[in-house]
């Protein structure tokens, strides 16, 4: 799948892990009490973000938005933490 595709899909985050905010970060827990993945606090946003119904290219414009850049400073950044989250299979799968 390429980023031009990934970008226009949307990606749900498994709404079956535990998360909190530790600290400024996110840290993702398996339902056995195992920690899977520490996020800094973009990565905790963009998680907050993967709902299932924003795509991609619709999150990484909002947080373009939000920091004042261009989205395609960002765009390939978000592509390639949802990917590495499809990877982990801590979301998914990827739609359109």
């Amino acid at each position: 799948m390429s980023d031009a595709d990934l970008d226009e899909r949307t990606v749900p985050a498994r709404r079956d892990m535990v998360w909190r905010e530790v600290a400024g970060e996110t840290v993702i827990v398996d339902p056995d009490g195992e920690v899977i993945m520490g996020l800094n606090g973009t990565g905790g946003w963009v998680w907050d973000r993967l709902d299932g119904e924003r795509t991609l290219g619709d999150i990484a414009a909002d947080l373009a938005a939000h920091h004042d850049v261009e989205v395609d400073e960002i765009l390939g950044d978000v592509l390639a933490f949802a990917t590495q989250l499809l990877e982990r299979k801590l979301a998914g799968p990827a739609r359109s």
